[in-house]
């Protein structure tokens, strides 16, 4: 009886033909005056999870912009939906998509807008109990004139900052400047809620005293 073998990919012709069925996504990362944007991480991701932009991220469909802001992603899955995004520090995220494409084909179109980004440090002043993790949620009310490239219609409106056991502040990075609603947390029960403006080029801070 005949042993079953494993098949190889070691023929140019295989491998032409394995790649063949997937596609490309190619694109620009530009700022909001058209200037090429260097060294951003681009992810592909599944478009099923809408809370989290990052949750379905594809560890090997990753790459960085070059110089000219360009990227390339290979090797991408055909008839999936997903969409792209873009993330670096002291730059906003931004988002592309959702997809779907067709068994080998390329899109040369998937650029993505982006500005600058600003800090908000949060601080809470538990007196003596510092034991436990605090849990900070962000939302953004409104976005200030500014901002020019617009958000992912997802969970970037949305970020949830944790305050460590033994730590007194937290800071949640690359935010769109805007005006946030900025809620201490509790085992799902706001404890404190304020309302903070976080801009450019400012030490933007937000303090609760328990």
């Amino acid at each position: 009886m005949a042993h079953e073998q494993p098949v190889v990919l070691d023929s140019p012709l295989q491998k032409l033909d394995f790649d063949l069925t997937r596609c490309v996504v190619e694109g620009r990362v530009v700022d909001s005056s058209g200037a090429p944007v260097a060294d951003q991480v681009i992810l592909a991701r599944l478009s099923r999870d809408k809370q989290d932009p990052f949750r379905n991220a594809h560890s090997d469909h990753r790459v960085r912009t070059g110089a000219d802001g360009r990227y390339r992603l290979v090797g991408l899955p055909a008839g999936k939906s997903f969409s792209i995004q873009s993330h670096g520090r002291g730059w906003q995220g931004a988002y592309a998509g959702p997809f779907r494409l067709e068994e080998g084909e390329v899109r040369g179109d998937a650029d993505l807008v982006t500005d600058r980004s600003a800090d908000l440090t949060i601080t809470v002043d538990r007196g003596s109990d510092a034991s436990r993790r605090i849990e900070v949620e962000l939302r953004l009310i409104e976005a200030f004139p500014e901002t020019q490239s617009g958000l992912p219609k997802s969970a970037s409106h949305r970020r949830r900052v944790s305050i460590r056991e033994g730590t007194r502040s937290a800071t949640a990075e690359d935010l769109t400047p805007g005006r946030y609603t900025v809620e201490w947390q509790h085992i799902g029960r706001v404890v404190a809620s304020k309302e903070v403006d976080v801009s450019l080029d400012v030490d933007n801070r937000v303090s609760f005293t328990e």
